[in-house]
């Protein structure tokens, strides 16, 4: 799409030009979208009932330029912004949302096709280092992802989708508890196999404060927490379930008839809560595995009774396909959380 010219007051032009998806047969857009693109009309003063009006636009790495009244003036109007305005479009926001992911969008300033470290985020504490990595390509998946430093190292299990981020902690660490004079080394393969393991939507939650006492009486499992809190303690649960990505409508039924083998699910907790979603300088403060399990009513030779088992892996048989569940104690900051197959 980039540099391509789309006219916005053509409705379906427009929903691609302004959010970045074409819409497939029989598709339509969401109410958000719609809502952007209306937005974006207004603000931008798109003029579509008078001729000669505003209503063409080329679009950049960060979306629709400025509109002009023809092709070639939406061209020229994009030339003389970006003449008059050095850093115009320096920051690049990657379209959509990734899947398998509950957390905040990040910014690229400049896309290449490498997995880095967010220096920001790093912490050094009692001799473990954390942070978060980002896989900055705009088209390729990142595996076999690792941080390592001296002798010590961690293997992050998931993919990193284009733009996503991922995290690491790094035990065992005697060095500086300086961040910047930490000598942190990346590595992935990287490559544009889409993984349809990350097809995960998170689809809400539920928190929990209270007693263990209380939470068991709550019907939550036991098996989620490690061991049993000393007073009140925080739980998430969130709901997921697989759902086909709009990104890749052809990988639509490879998504949904998939069977996930080793399922995972990560949080990463952070030092506070970015302003409007966008992360900047929070740092890690703590990564834990969390728990993927189900629940509902089993037969048992007394009848039947709610209980909880644990999904580690999941086919299209399963109910756990249509929805499951990750668990997992907090209280240490603002969770981030990543589920998928290990590759």
């Amino acid at each position: 799409m980039i540099d391509e010219i789309f006219d916005v007051c053509d409705d379906s032009e427009a929903l691609v030009a302004v959010t970045g998806r074409r819409l497939g047969p029989g598709d339509a857009p969401t109410e958000r979208e719609w809502d952007e693109v209306l937005k974006f009309r207004v603000s931008r003063e798109v003029s579509c009932e008078n001729p000669g009006g505003r209503r063409y636009v080329q679009v950049t790495r960060n979306g629709p330029g400025p509109p002009g009244t023809s092709p070639q003036d939406a061209t020229e109007r994009l030339k003389m912004r970006r003449e008059n305005s050095p850093h115009y479009g320096e920051v690049t926001v990657l379209p959509g949302t990734p899947m398998g992911y509950r957390g905040f969008s990040y910014d690229v300033d400049e896309p290449a096709d490498e997995v880095r470290v967010m220096a920001e985020t790093v912490t050094v504490a009692d001799g473990t280092i954390r942070g978060l990595v980002q896989n900055l390509s705009e088209n390729m998946w990142a595996r076999d992802v690792t941080v390592a430093v001296g002798d010590k190292r961690w293997d992050w299990p998931l993919t990193v989708q284009p733009g996503e981020v991922a995290p690491f902690e790094i035990k065992g660490w005697v060095g500086t508890t300086d961040p910047a004079a930490i000598d942190l080394q990346v590595t992935a393969t990287l490559s544009t196999t889409v993984d349809v393991s990350r097809a995960l939507l998170f689809q809400g939650g539920y928190g929990f404060k209270g007693t263990w006492d209380e939470y068991i009486a709550s019907q939550f499992p036991d098996f989620a927490v490690p061991e049993p809190p000393d007073g009140e303690f925080y739980y998430t649960q969130a709901v997921v379930r697989v759902k086909a990505p709009t990104s890749h409508p052809s990988l639509a039924n490879q998504v949904m008839t998939q069977t996930i083998n080793d399922l995972r699910a990560y949080v990463a907790f952070m030092e506070s809560g970015p302003p409007r979603g966008v992360v900047t300088t929070d740092r890690v403060l703590k990564v834990i595995q969390a728990t993927t399990y189900d629940e509902g009513d089993i037969v048992t030779p007394h009848g039947s009774e709610y209980s909880h088992w644990r999904v580690q892996q999941i086919d299209p048989s399963d109910d756990a396909f249509r929805s499951l569940l990750v668990g997992f104690e907090g209280g240490w900051g603002v969770p981030v959380i990543w589920v998928g197959g290990a590759n």
